[in-house]
């Protein structure tokens, strides 16, 4: 029989039954005591009934722990630390039992036993086979997609008889030569057949990882270092003049040009107004200046350009920068 009761300005359900430990929970409204109470009874009454009590106050961190303490410690395999080591680094460990879900739970998939296709493994998932195969955490094997039926040769025993252009006519010897070629498959051949593929994928694995590695590398090189901006880049130079190109946000070159406002030349304000027109044309909000002979000059030169189109134009941006 369900009790319900104020205690402490709230609502405490508390449910006693024979046979049957104390259930209590408690809650603000005594109308939602009332509905535990009622489902509650109910669960008891057809079974169904599931004491979550430790789930709501025991984490999955506190769980794992237990576990290491008490079990893992006392086998010889690394393999439960290794995967308790993983599962720690989620915040899936800070959860209480009962809020765990089969979607929190889903992600760990690739930590149990799977197998797939030797020509469909990705090489990503492929490293990381022969990765904990080689540290003794996992075990890598390759099996023949076949039913195999006691008594009866397997596929791969059949094409070996068919290789040795024999079959089995009864004749005295015939026992004793599909007994060689059994063991010869399952001692001989078979190993030999799975190191090749293994090594063949792990070169293949191998050979993606490296060309992913390359074109993220390039990528990451190739990126525009001051973000998606157009820019104009200031090659410092006197007598050959200073070399200018205007570079898109996307990285694509927008405009090219040489002024010469340094000696023997020294036409500073013709500098300015092919500069001032570049910025106009393309919507520069960057300038960079390389560090080189003339670069403190050139730098002089683009803060006096900012400064004239500022001037022009108040609501302009324009940064300038010394690429070091």
């Amino acid at each position: 029989m369900a009790t319900i009761r104020k205690k402490a300005g709230k609502w405490q359900g508390l449910i006693r039954r024979s046979f049957h430990k104390p259930i209590s929970k408690t809650f603000i409204s005594k109308q939602d005591a009332q509905r535990w109470a009622r489902e509650t009874e109910r669960l008891i009454e057809v079974g169904q009934y599931v004491d979550l009590s430790e789930a709501n106050k025991t984490t999955l961190k506190a769980l794992l722990e237990r576990y290491e303490r008490e079990v893992s410690s006392k086998k010889r395999s690394s393999a439960d630390k290794y995967l308790i080591k993983n599962i720690m680094r989620h915040e899936i460990v800070s959860k209480v039992l009962a809020q765990i879900s089969t979607t929190d739970v889903a992600k760990f998939r690739d930590y149990f036993d799977y197998d797939e296709p030797i020509r469909t493994v990705p090489s990503h998932r492929a490293l990381a086979v022969f990765r904990g195969r080689t540290q003794e955490i996992l075990d890598a094997k390759l099996v023949l997609d076949e039913e195999v039926v006691p008594g009866k040769p397997s596929l791969a025993e059949g094409r070996i008889a068919v290789h040795l252009g024999w079959s089995h006519s009864k004749r005295p010897s015939d026992d004793l030569i599909r007994k060689c070629i059994a063991w010869t498959w399952k001692v001989k051949l078979s190993l030999s057949l799975e190191r090749d593929l293994f090594a063949r994928l792990r070169e293949a694995a191998e050979a993606t990882a490296i060309k992913v590695f390359a074109e993220n590398l390039r990528d990451l090189l190739l990126a525009a270092p001051a973000g998606k901006r157009v820019v104009m880049g200031l090659d410092p130079g006197i007598r050959t003049g200073v070399k200018v190109a205007v570079v898109s946000d996307t990285g694509k070159v927008l405009d090219t040009s040489t002024v010469y406002p340094h000696e023997p030349r020294k036409d500073w304000e013709g500098s300015i107004h092919t500069l001032a027109r570049l910025c106009a044309a393309h919507g520069v909000n960057l300038i960079a200046i390389g560090n080189g002979t003339a670069s403190r000059e050139t730098d002089k030169l683009a803060a006096d350009l900012i400064k004239r189109i500022q001037q022009l134009a108040p609501g302009t941006h324009i940064e300038k920068v010394v690429i070091v």
